[in-house]
């Protein structure tokens, strides 16, 4: 993949084993190399994806490893990198973050425990992860900053969960429920003794 900065003044490409690039694209018909990550000696690679902060010259990053580890492979599947792109000729990893299953320690049963996909909404991080759901993850002090789980959600993530419950459930039962009188009034079915006796 691909992920451009706001300007569109540079992009970073997921170049697999070989890490993010990431190019000025000030003039898009000749990008020019400005420099990449390197993974260390133990790791499978893997790049994937990414999101750009602008603001603080952060690149979050994920590895779509799928392998579980191997032989000198540091073990897990994928997970979120942070690098500094501060100085993009030498950009340092400065954070992780990892979900408990992705560490790899318990045989978790069927199932891919590896990153997708990062998103930058302000000093949050959404995560997207093959069989651990969607994580929401801070990094306004820390890059490594600990993430959320169902009981640790801001309230707003709560009440648009509660508006969808509500959507899926209450709305249907009111709407059937005016339907239900309208087909009483219309035709005459008279489920209520109410209605029957007013005819």
């Amino acid at each position: 993949g691909m992920t451009p900065s706001a300007d569109g003044r540079r992009v970073f490409v997921s170049y697999w084993d070989a890490g993010f690039i990431a190019l000025a694209t000030d003039d898009p018909t000749r990008p020019v190399f400005l420099g990449k990550t390197t993974y260390p000696a133990n790791a499978d690679g893997d790049a994937h994806s990414a999101s750009y902060d602008d603001a603080r010259r952060l690149l979050f990053t994920a590895d779509e490893d799928f392998c579980k580890g191997g032989n000198g492979v540091e073990p897990g599947w994928g997970y979120l990198r942070v690098y500094d792109f501060a100085n993009p000729a030498n950009p340092t990893q400065i954070g992780e973050f990892r979900t408990e299953n992705s560490l790899g320690k318990s045989d978790t049963g069927a199932g891919d425990y590896v990153i997708h996909n990062p998103l930058v909404v302000g000093t949050d991080v959404y995560i997207s992860w093959y069989s651990d759901g969607v994580r929401v993850v801070d990094v306004r002090w820390r890059p490594d900053g600990p993430g959320m789980n169902y009981f640790r959600m801001p309230i707003f993530v709560w009440t648009a969960f509660a508006t969808a419950i509500i959507s899926l459930t209450a709305t249907q039962l009111i709407g059937l429920s005016f339907q239900l009188v309208m087909f009483e009034r219309l035709f005459g079915s008279g489920a209520t003794p109410e209605l029957r006796a007013q005819r």
